[in-house]
């Protein structure tokens, strides 16, 4: 799951703009001088640098900036042209609190049920485990909303963090794993 900020890119000086371009579209010779002329120009132009702050705010470009340049490789090496992704990767936008929370839940069980780790708190790279790491230090938390869900009214998804832990799904996680292998 991926969640953008596009305020956040507005919030950058126009050469913070200009050097995160310049790192993800470097100059073909790759040169320091050519980063720095091609840096320059983006900042001596207000009408592409404004393109460009849409652009790095922008989900859809993420995705064409991340898929691009792999398929152009994986084609290539495979000595095949087309589309690379096929259906085999989707894209979905997750419009209510059920479908954010849904893919929330999804994503933290995955390393469980593909045998990675063998309890939420092993697992690697998930929201689940800093949230539990939270708890530990502050029992607290448990009673706060989960916060933020970008899109909703009021900033916060209307279950708790100890709602969240306790759901379902995280029970049943044993269950799906002996299912899956």
């Amino acid at each position: 799951m991926l969640q953008i900020d596009p305020a956040q890119v507005m919030r950058w000086s126009d050469a913070d703009v200009a050097t995160r371009w310049v790192h993800l579209f470097p100059p073909h010779d790759g040169s320091d001088e050519a980063h720095h002329r091609k840096r320059l120009h983006l900042l001596s132009n207000a009408e592409r640098l404004q393109t460009i702050r849409h652009r790095l705010g922008s989900l859809s470009w993420f995705m064409r900036c991340l898929a691009e340049p792999i398929a152009r490789h994986t084609n290539r090496e495979d000595g095949c042209t087309g589309r690379f992704w096929g259906g085999r990767f989707k894209a979905q936008m997750l419009c209510d609190e059920q479908s954010l929370l849904t893919a929330m839940t999804y994503v933290d069980l995955n390393p469980i049920r593909a045998g990675i780790a063998r309890s939420l708190d092993e697992s690697r790279h998930t929201a689940i485990k800093r949230r539990l790491a939270c708890v530990k230090r502050d029992r607290n938390l448990l009673s706060q909303r989960i916060k933020p869900v970008a899109g909703s009214i009021d900033g916060e998804a209307g279950i708790t963090t100890a709602d969240y832990i306790l759901m379902p799904g995280a029970s049943w996680v044993g269950c799906w794993r002996h299912v899956s292998v």
